[in-house]
C-alpha cells in the first residue's frame, strides 16, 4: 500500500519532513500489524493511538458491522471527550452521519455544524466541536466492513487538514487488510478444527464397544486437545471402569494408579459436578472427592487436572414433584498435563468440545451393553462380518426377505376379502299408498313412531274429490226438497184418485233415487276416508301390514323414512306414490349391498355347493360404531341373478348386483350381532365378505392381477 501524498507545497520544510516521518513509521506498523494474527483488540487500540498521535487527533473509533448489518462500536480511544451524548439529539444525527458514510462507501469529512444530505433525503450532520473524518473499510469485493472515525483538532492548521483526511483514509485500508487476512486465516483454522471434529466425531460413533470406543476418545482426544493425558472411565452399575488411557493399548486394573483413578471417579461421578485443579488443593470440596484427589495426586503429580462427568442430554431422572432434572452421568473423561501451558483456556475449551462428542458415543456404547438377549446379536454380528460388510450382509438380507416374501405370496393361503357398501334396513317392510290422488296437507306420524293398523297417516286434499261430494249432496238436497213437495201432492185430497196414484209411483221412484245417492255418497266417503265436514279433504290410514313368508317373531312396525313431512307437504301425491315406508324394526335386519360386477364371479365361486341355504361370513363396520367389527351371514338365495345399473350414484357406470347380508339372525353369536341401538335404517355400512382361501397375493392384490390380466394378457 502507498503512502499518502497530500502534503501542501505551502507547508515549511521542517513540518513536512516531520509529518512525513511520523506517517512511515505509522504506515510500517500498521502495515506489519495487518499481516499478523495480532488480537482484533490490540490491533484497533494501535490503529486509533497511532492514528491520533500523528495528526494530533481528538478521539477515534472503530466501528464494525455485524451479520445482521448493524454497526457495532469494536474500539473507541477518547470518545468520551467528543461530548456527543450531552447534545442535544447528537447521537441521532451522529448515527445519521455513519449510516450515510456506510451506504455511499465514501469517505465523509464534515466540519463543525457542517450538514450533508443522504441518499433517502435526509439531513446527517456533525454535532460536536470537532471536524470528523469517517472512512469506510472496504473489503475486495467493494462490501463494507465497518468505518474508521476520527475527530479532528478543533483549533488545528488549515493546511494540514487535506493531508490529514488522506492519512485517516490510509489508515482504513490498513484495517481492510486486516480483516480480510485475519478472516481467511480464522476461516482456515476452524475449517481444520471442524475437519478434525468430524474425524473424530465419526470414528468415536463408528462402534458400540464400550473399550474400543473409550480408546478412541482417550487417544483421538488426546490429539486434538494437546494435553500429556486423557483417560476414559464407564460406570456400569455402581462401579467405574478405567476404559481406556491415552498412550496405553491394555489398562492394568490391578495397579494402584488405575484403582486411585477409578476412586476418583467415582467420588466425582457420585458428586455430578466437574473438577478442576490446578497444582492447589481447593478446600471447598466434598471430602470424598478430596480424599480420592490426594490419593490420586500421591501416584501421579499433574500440575492441571480436569475430571469432567459425561451426562448424555437422555440421560434424565423423574422427579414426581418437579420437572425432569438431569441425572447422574454414566461416564468421566479425566485430563492430565504435567506442563501446561500459560493460557489454559483454549486447551479447556478443547477439552469441553471433546467431551460433549464422547458423551453421546460412550452413552451409546454403554446402552447397546446393557441389551439384553446379546447372544442373539452376536451371531447377526459374525454373520454381517462373514458376508463381506455391512452392505453386502444387508443386500444378502434384502434378497433373502424378498425371496421370502415372494414363496409367501404363493404358497401362504389367506382369506379373500371382497369389499362392498350397503345400507341397513329391516328385512320386513311395507310402503303406506295415499287411497286416492290428492295434495298432502298434513302428516299425523313422525319418523320412528310405531305404526298400528289404522292409525292416521297423513290428511290430503282432492278438488275433484270435493266437487263430487258436493255434486251428491246437491243432488240428495234436490232429492229431498222434491220428496217433500211430492209428498204434499200425493196426499192433496183436490187431485183427483188418479192423480194422486201417480203422484205416489213418482213419490216412491224420488225415494229410492235418494236412497241410491245416499249410498253413493257413503261409497265415495268410506273409499277415501274423506271428511263430510270439510269436502275434498281425507285421511289416510295404515293398512294391515303384510309380512314376508315364513316369517316369525315379533312384530313392531316403525316409520322408517325420513324427513318426509318436509318433501311431500303440499306435494300432489298419485295412488301409486309412496306417502313413506314402515319396516318391522323388531325381526330381522339385513344390509342392502351393492356388489360391483367383476367381482360376482368370485363371490359365486367361493360358495361350494348349490344349495341356497349356504352361507359367506360377512365381517360388518358401522360407520356409526367405527371401533367395533360385527358379523353377518350372506346366503345364496339373497344374490340377486341380474346386473343392474347403480341407482344411486350418478358418477358410477358399472353395473352392480344386489345382495342382502343378514345381522341378526338367530345362529350368530349375540356378541357378533349389532346392537339394537345402531340398527337404524339407512346408516351406512362396510362389508368384507370371506370368500375362501387364496394365495396371499392374489388375496391382498387381486384388483391389480385383474386389471393386469384383462388389460395385457387377455390383450395379446
Amino acid at each position: 500500500m502507498s503512502r499518502p501524498n497530500a502534503l501542501s507545497s505551502v507547508l515549511d520544510a521542517e513540518t513536512v519532513r516531520r509529518l512525513t516521518r511520523q506517517i512511515d513509521q505509522a504506515c510500517d506498523l500498521m502495515g506489519r500489524l495487518s499481516g499478523s494474527p495480532i488480537p482484533a483488540a490490540d490491533f484497533f487500540l494501535a490503529l486509533t493511538t497511532r492514528t491520533l498521535s500523528v495528526i494530533n487527533g481528538t478521539a477515534g473509533a472503530v466501528w464494525l458491522k455485524s451479520p445482521q448489518g448493524l454497526l457495532q462500536l469494536q474500539h473507541q480511544t477518547n470518545l468520551g471527550s467528543v461530548g456527543i451524548e450531552d447534545l442535544p439529539e447528537g447521537r441521532g444525527r451522529h448515527n445519521a452521519l455513519l449510516k450515510h458514510t456506510l451506504d455511499s462507501k465514501q469517505l465523509t469529512f464534515l466540519d463543525t455544524g457542517a450538514i450533508v444530505v443522504t441518499a433517502a433525503g435526509t439531513e446527517a450532520s456533525n454535532a460536536a466541536a470537532y471536524p470528523v473524518v469517517v472512512a469506510p473499510i472496504l473489503s475486495d469485493q467493494g462490501d463494507t466492513y465497518g468505518l474508521f472515525e476520527v475527530w479532528l483538532e478543533s483549533g488545528g492548521d488549515p493546511k494540514l487538514r487535506t493531508a490529514h483526511i488522506n492519512f485517516v483514509n490510509h489508515m482504513a485500508g490498513y484495517a481492510t487488510n486486516y480483516l480480510r487476512n485475519n478472516t481467511a486465516l480464522r476461516n482456515s483454522t476452524q475449517e481444520q478444527i471442524f475437519t478434525q471434529l468430524e474425524a473424530f466425531s465419526r470414528q468415536i460413533h463408528a462402534s458400540l464397544n464400550p473399550t474400543e470406543v473409550a480408546f478412541l476418545v482417550a487417544n483421538e482426544g488426546r490429539r486434538l486437545i494437546g494435553c500429556d493425558r486423557i483417560c476414559v472411565g464407564v460406570r456400569h452399575g455402581r462401579r467405574t471402569t478405567i476404559e481406556a488411557v491415552s498412550g496405553s493399548d491394555v489398562v492394568e486394573k490391578a495397579s494402584v494408579q488405575v484403582r486411585a483413578m477409578r476412586d476418583l471417579m467415582d467420588a466425582v461421578l457420585d458428586w455430578n459436578e466437574r473438577l478442576l485443579y490446578q497444582g492447589s488443593r481447593d478446600e471447598t470440596l466434598p471430602p470424598p472427592v478430596l480424599h480420592s484427589l490426594d490419593a490420586f495426586l500421591a501416584q501421579s503429580n499433574p500440575k492441571l487436572l480436569v475430571l469432567q462427568p459425561l451426562r448424555d442430554e437422555r440421560e434424565l431422572q423423574k422427579d414426581k414433584e418437579k420437572d425432569p432434572k438431569p441425572g447422574p452421568a454414566r461416564s468421566a473423561l479425566l485430563l492430565e498435563a504435567f506442563e501446561p501451558p500459560e493460557k489454559v483456556d483454549p486447551m479447556l475449551e478443547r477439552f469441553e468440545i471433546v467431551a460433549s462428542h464422547a458423551a453421546s458415543s460412550l452413552y451409546n456404547a454403554a446402552e447397546m451393553k446393557r441389551i439384553p438377549f446379546a447372544f442373539i446379536w452376536k451371531p447377526i454380528l459374525a454373520l454381517q462380518g462373514r458376508a463381506g460388510g455391512k452392505r453386502r450382509f444387508y443386500t444378502m438380507l434384502a434378497l433373502g426377505l424378498v425371496t421370502a416374501i415372494m414363496l409367501a405370496m404363493f404358497f401362504v393361503p389367506y382369506p379373500l376379502k371382497l369389499d362392498a357398501k350397503g345400507q341397513l334396513e329391516p328385512e320386513e317392510w311395507n310402503y303406506i299408498y295415499p287411497t286416492g290422488a290428492g295434495r298432502v296437507v298434513q302428516f299425523k306420524v313422525t319418523p320412528g313412531q310405531t305404526i298400528r293398523p289404522n292409525t292416521p297417516i297423513a290428511v290430503l286434499v282432492d278438488h275433484d274429490l270435493g266437487r263430487a261430494i258436493d255434486e251428491k249432496l246437491g243432488e240428495i238436497r234436490k232429492s229431498e226438497v222434491a220428496i217433500s213437495v211430492l209428498g204434499s201432492q200425493a196426499a192433496d185430497s183436490s187431485l183427483t184418485p188418479t192423480k194422486q196414484r201417480e203422484k205416489a209411483d213418482e213419490l216412491k221412484r224420488e225415494r229410492d233415487h235418494l236412497v241410491t245417492l245416499n249410498d253413493q255418497l257413503n261409497l265415495l266417503l268410506d273409499e277415501h276416508r274423506a271428511d263430510i265436514s270439510n269436502p275434498g279433504q281425507f285421511t289416510v290410514f295404515a293398512p294391515e301390514f303384510r309380512r314376508s313368508r315364513n316369517s316369525a317373531g315379533p312384530t313392531n312396525w316403525k316409520v322408517v323414512s325420513a324427513d318426509f313431512e318436509h318433501q311431500l307437504v303440499n306435494r300432489w301425491m298419485r295412488q301409486v306414490d309412496p306417502l313413506l315406508r314402515v319396516g318391522n324394526t323388531s325381526g330381522v335386519w339385513r344390509i342392502e349391498q351393492k356388489i360391483p360386477q367383476k367381482h360376482v364371479s368370485q363371490l359365486l365361486r367361493a360358495y361350494s355347493s348349490g344349495s341356497q341355504d349356504e352361507f359367506l361370513e360377512v365381517d360388518v363396520l358401522v360407520t356409526s360404531a367405527p371401533t367395533q367389527t360385527f358379523k353377518g351371514r350372506l346366503y345364496r338365495r339373497d344374490i340377486s341373478g341380474e346386473a343392474v345399473q347403480n341407482k344411486d350414484d350418478h358418477n358410477e357406470s358399472e353395473l352392480v348386483v344386489y345382495a342382502y347380508v343378514r345381522v341378526n339372525e338367530p345362529g350368530i353369536p349375540p356378541a357378533d350381532q349389532i346392537p339394537t341401538e345402531l340398527l337404524v335404517t339407512g346408516v351406512e355400512v362396510h362389508t368384507k365378505i370371506r370368500c375362501g382361501n387364496h394365495s396371499l397375493g392374489y388375496s391382498l392384490f387381486h384388483g391389480a392381477w385383474e386389471f393386469i390380466y384383462e388389460h395385457v394378457i387377455f390383450a395379446f
